[in-house]
């Protein structure tokens, strides 16, 4: 007996059940994890396909009605947004709030 004292078989035992159920817990983990990211995943792509079809039906419904012409089919091809950026120099118009002393 002059060497280090033999652990107990037990305690072997009982830490690599530990080790298996810490291996078999982390797994559940990660499978519910994935399990829910897939739920959001499902629910996202459920949104997005029912927004395409809410825009469709009224792209449908608007488009039975009259077909615009001229500037306002250029306004819509071009998403109905502003004019760009203009410019306060060469504009005549000078811009909104521009002050000139000789007017």
């Amino acid at each position: 007996m002059c060497g280090k004292p033999r652990r107990d078989p037990k305690v072997d035992e009982q830490l690599e059940k530990d080790r298996q159920a810490a291996e078999a817990a982390k797994a559940a983990a990660e499978d519910e994890a994935n399990r829910k990211r897939q739920e959001q995943l499902e629910q996202e792509r459920a949104k997005a396909l029912q927004g395409a079809r809410s825009r469709q039906s009224e792209l449908t419904r608007g488009g039975t009605a009259t077909t615009p012409t001229g500037t306002a089919q250029r306004a819509m091809v071009s998403g109905g947004r502003g004019r760009g950026r203009r410019s306060l120099l060469t504009g005549a118009g000078g811009g909104q709030g521009y002050y000139s002393r000789f007017s």
